[in-house]
Parts: C-alpha cells; structure tokens; sequence
C-alpha cells in the first residue's frame, strides 16, 4: 500500500509541476506583452524629446537605434528563462514540510485541481467577457471606433 500512495504523491506532484509552469507560461507572456508597451512608449517620448533638442532626422534615427538595442538587450535578459533552476527551487519544496503520505497526497491533489480549475476560470472570462482585462487605452479606443471617431495618437 506504502508504494501506491508513493506512485500518487509523485502523480500528484506531477500535476502540480504542470499546472505551476502553464501559469508561469501565462503571466510570462503578459509580462513581456507589458514590457513591450512600456518599451514602445519610451522610444516615442525619446523621439518627442529628441525632436524638442532640434536634432535632425538622421541623428533621431541613430539615436532611436542605439536606444532601441540597449533596452531589447536589457528585456532579453529578462525573458530567459532557466528552467533548470527553477526545476531545482521547486524540486526541494515538498521536504521542507512533514505531513502523513496520505494528507501530503491529498494537499498537493487539491492545490493542482484548484490551480487548474483557477486557470480554466481566467481563461472562460477572458473569452466571454473580454473588456475586463482591456486598458483604459484600448476601452476608449473601442468606443471612439464604435460611434465613428478616431482616437489621435
């Protein structure tokens, strides 16, 4: 019986393990959507300053570029993910608590069904209900564009 509870725990463990990295998948994509609108925003107001310094084309072009490059490089290094440390962190997580096999099973069991019941949940409102998750940008974009007008940039 030990080896069956044993197979579950690591069953269960499993699932934890997947649902964990679908939500970490998720939340990192919308943090680089995020970084990419910031990222996009500082080059306009960086254009908009260099425009008010009286520069010509060429040099706002030159230093857009350089601009450009230095933050790509810096939000590249924040997307890399390594997933070999991350595997580490979570590997050791379950020793550091001491509970019978049987209440160890069922702990890790109903946190991988609520993750993936709060996953599925995200998922149906954001497909039903879209405004919800839409900025205030894009809601008085929508409007403008649903009485006829246009929004200027």
């Amino acid at each position: 019986m030990s080896s069956n509870i044993g197979k579950s725990i690591v069953g269960a463990y499993r699932n934890l393990y997947r649902e964990l990295s679908k939500l970490h998948r998720t939340t990192a994509k919308a943090h680089i959507k995020e970084t990419d609108r910031k990222l996009d925003a500082m080059v306009k107001y960086k254009k908009i300053q260099l425009i008010r310094e009286g520069k010509n084309k060429q040099e706002i072009d030159n230093e857009l570029n350089r601009y450009k490059e230095i933050s790509e490089r810096m939000t590249s290094r924040k997307r890399r993910v390594n997933i070999a440390q991350e595997k580490g962190e979570f590997s050791g997580y379950l020793e550091d608590f001491k509970f019978s096999e049987g209440s160890a099973h069922k702990l890790i069991y109903n946190i991988s069904i609520f993750l993936k019941n709060q996953r599925v949940y995200e998922e149906l409102i954001e497909r039903y209900n879209p405004g919800i998750t839409m900025s205030q940008e894009e809601k008085v974009q929508k409007t403008a564009n649903r009485v006829g007008l246009q929004v200027p940039e």
